[in-house]
């Protein structure tokens, strides 16, 4: 089954990154840091790969949002009341050092808990429609990592 995870990008440094590390792509070297497998597959992806990461959230609930990840299902991005993105998740990957390299640091912590994917498409989803077809209340606006939940 596929799922659908909703990641906000609320800050100006999220929304850079955005730019940087999803719409423009990451050149296969910057991810010298991932395991062998992981390395294997973006090899073939020349162009690069979109990236995107999170912390481990607070009594570590992105974890648990992160583990249910698998390659197949889809991101839909969040920002200034629009969905501008979504993309397809092509493999999970824990890997501070690569976090670190694209991202930095926040705090003392990175977005070590990755995605990498592929099929990134522009959107431009208002969060009105997007609420009233993913059953949420007009008032909600993603403000964590989360799974849409199924019925």
């Amino acid at each position: 089954m596929t799922n659908l995870f909703l990641v906000p990008a609320v800050n100006d440094r999220a929304r850079e990154n955005l730019e940087r590390t999803v719409r423009q792509r990451v050149p296969p070297a910057a991810l010298r840091d991932l395991s062998p497998a992981a390395r294997k597959l973006a090899r073939p992806r020349r162009a690069g790969l979109a990236a995107w990461g999170t912390k481990a959230g607070e009594n570590d609930t992105n974890v648990g949002t992160w583990l249910a990840m698998r390659g197949g299902d889809w991101v839909l991005f969040y920002f200034d009341g629009l969905f501008p993105v979504c993309a397809r998740v092509l493999f999970t990957e824990h890997s501070p050092a690569a976090a670190k390299r694209l991202w930095g640091e926040d705090g003392g912590e990175t977005w070590e808990y990755m995605y990498l994917l592929d099929e990134v498409r522009q959107v431009d989803i208002p969060r009105l429609p997007a609420n009233r077809k993913l059953g949420y209340r007009s008032s909600f606006h993603p403000r964590r990592f989360s799974r849409v939940a199924r019925d």
